[in-house]
C-alpha cells in the first residue's frame, strides 16, 4: 500500500496515530507507505545465536560443577546439586523456545 493508494479513512487514522508522537519530524513518513517492499532491520539472528551460546555455556558450567563435586572433591552430590539439574533442563527448554520463536521473525 502506498500513500497515494490510501483511502480517506486510512489517512485520517494515520494522522491520528501521528499526533501521538509529537517528537517525530513533521516530514516523517512511514517507510512501508512509500515502499511496499520495505523490510525493517532486525537483530533476530544475533539473539538466536546468543540463546544458543548461553545454553552451551550454562550446560558446561553445570556439568563442570557436578564433575568437580563428584570426581575431584570426592563428595556425595547434595540436594543443591540435584536441584540444579531440573533447573538446567528448564533453562535449556527456555533457550530452545526463544530460538524457535526468533526463527519466525527472520526475513
Amino acid at each position: 500500500m502506498s500513500l497515494l493508494d490510501a483511502s480517506t479513512e486510512e489517512l485520517l487514522a494515520m494522522l491520528a496515530y501521528e499526533s501521538r508522537f509529537p517528537d517525530f519530524p513533521k516530514n516523517f513518513t512511514l517507510p512501508y507507505l512509500t515502499n511496499p517492499h520495505y523490510v525493517p532491520p532486525t537483530n533476530c539472528i544475533r539473539l538466536e545465536v546468543f540463546a544458543y551460546v548461553m545454553a552451551v555455556f550454562t550446560t558446561s558450567s553445570v556439568v563442570g560443577r557436578l564433575w568437580i563435586r563428584k570426581k575431584v572433591k570426592r563428595m556425595v552430590l547434595g540436594m543443591d546439586d540435584w536441584l540444579v539439574i531440573p533447573g538446567q533442563v528448564r533453562h535449556e527448554g527456555y533457550c530452545i523456545c526463544v530460538a524457535a520463536e526468533l526463527t519466525q521473525f527472520r526475513f
